[in-house]
């Protein structure tokens, strides 16, 4: 809304008035109660201050410039008003991003109301930029529609969310994690090192082993579902720890003396357990809720099926049966060729039966326990939801899995690797196991 130019003459008075009060002496009331000059003065700096819209309290040249300056903007908007002939006349009028608004003749002047019907979102040729989580910018134009085009790039994005992770491949070492950390600028920085399997034991015989995340084979091309072996696939696994050692006789021992695991259910249990002589030998015969029992007594549980046969095979795209190749070999291991199925022994006394990873006495005479159910027909084994972590069928079913892995069993010598056998949860079948962690697989 335009408002009228004040005159010369008040904008001259404002000015002298400024001066004035800027130069001149205060003064008293007299005692007679009159009014006195200088509340006059007053009152009329504020009549002159209302019409001029210049302050009195200005320095006297600064007010003269200052009703200078705005005489000649209101001038101006004066002059850029177009002239009408009719008081009230009314006419349609753009009021600015393609609304309809209306314009009134006022004092000689259209001028345009408060009214805008139907505004867009926009200013046609108007833009707008905005930035991407990912340190980019993208712009969009108004177009004469008055509505917002859509975002086009001008710079593009980074490579990452800051503060968004992810793992490297190279970097750490094996058993370790590679960590890169995008950066405020949108970019991943130096890898850090951080263990794959935190916190792991290293006290003796409980000492645990990290199997690193990543793929391995199972199975093989033998379509035989008895022994789980069949289609030969990848499997992607979680890191994982577990015992470099089969639990011996010593261990389980400590187990049953803190009344958390009950003693072998053989004739002679009882003197194993307190035999000095096989206190480092695996155990055995004992069944498998015994095994167990134990591994949830240290923090752990029984390994899965595909743990134990990523141990003996190693990362993918190795399907070799055994460190060596794929056929047992007694000139390898001549210790488990010849003499009864099974002696007492300590425990990795002898490197050639580690597995692929640095498990030790890993290829036996004796099967081992683990933790699946069986799964009589291979239906779980087939499915795709083996193939990552996988756990086993669900259960609760009739038959555990023990799996044997050395010279006393025929399919074990062929590809594949381990044969799946199976015993119900009782069964004492002298089967020898070890306990395992996993660090992102469900169980």
């Amino acid at each position: 809304m335009l408002r009228p130019s004040p005159s010369p003459f008040a904008i001259f008075i404002g000015a002298t008035a400024a001066f004035a009060l800027a130069c001149g002496d205060s003064t008293t009331a007299p005692l007679d109660g009159s009014v006195p000059d200088a509340s006059i003065d007053a009152a009329e700096d504020e009549r002159v201050e209302l019409d001029s819209g210049v302050p009195t309290d200005m320095a006297p040249e600064a007010a003269v410039d200052a009703a200078m300056d705005m005489s000649e903007v209101d001038m101006a908007e004066a002059d850029m008003a177009e002239a009408c002939g009719e008081e009230g006349a009314v006419r349609p009028a753009d009021c600015g991003n393609c609304g309809e608004g209306q314009e009134t003749c006022t004092g000689g002047v259209w001028v345009l109301s408060d009214l805008c019907l139907n505004q867009g979102e926009c200013a046609p040729g108007t833009s707008e930029r905005r930035n991407t989580p990912m340190c980019g910018e993208e712009a969009r134009i108004c177009n004469v529609e008055c509505t917002w085009g859509d975002f086009g790039e001008v710079t593009p994005d980074g490579e990452c969310l800051p503060g968004e992770t992810r793992r490297a491949t190279e970097g750490c070492d094996a058993d370790e994690f590679a960590i890169e950390t995008c950066s405020a600028d949108c970019e991943f920085g130096e890898p850090f090192c951080e263990p794959q399997c935190p916190d792991l034991d290293t006290d003796g015989l409980d000492e645990e082993v990290c199997i690193p995340a990543g793929p391995f084979m199972r199975g093989a091309t033998d379509p035989d579902p008895r022994y789980l072996r069949y289609p030969l696939v990848e499997v992607q696994m979680s890191a994982f720890a577990i015992d470099r050692y089969p639990v011996t006789v010593g261990r389980y021992a400590e187990c049953v003396d803190a009344g958390a695991c009950t003693e072998p259910e053989m004739a002679d249990g009882r003197a194993v357990l307190a035999d000095p002589l096989v206190q480092n030998s695996a155990i055995l015969q004992l069944t498998w809720n015994q095994a167990t029992a134990f591994c949830g007594w240290v923090g752990r549980e029984l390994p899965t099926y595909a743990m134990f046969v990523k141990v003996a095979r190693g990362p993918a795209p190795n399907t070799d049966s055994f460190p060596w190749g794929n056929d047992f070999d007694c000139d390898e291991v001549p210790t488990l060729c010849g003499g009864s199925d099974w002696v007492f022994e300590d425990v990795g006394v002898d490197p050639r039966r580690r597995a692929w990873y640095p498990v030790d006495t890993f290829i036996n005479r004796a099967p081992a326990f683990v933790s699946d159910w069986h799964d009589d027909m291979g239906v779980y084994h087939r499915s795709p939801e083996s193939r990552v972590d996988p756990t086993g069928p669900e259960g609760p079913g009739e038959l555990r899995v023990v799996v044997a892995h050395g010279p006393n069993n025929d399919v074990a010598r062929s590809p594949g690797v381990t044969t799946p056998d199976r015993y119900n949860s009782d069964y004492q079948g002298g089967a020898m196991f070890r306990c395992a962690r996993s660090f992102g697989g469900e169980r």
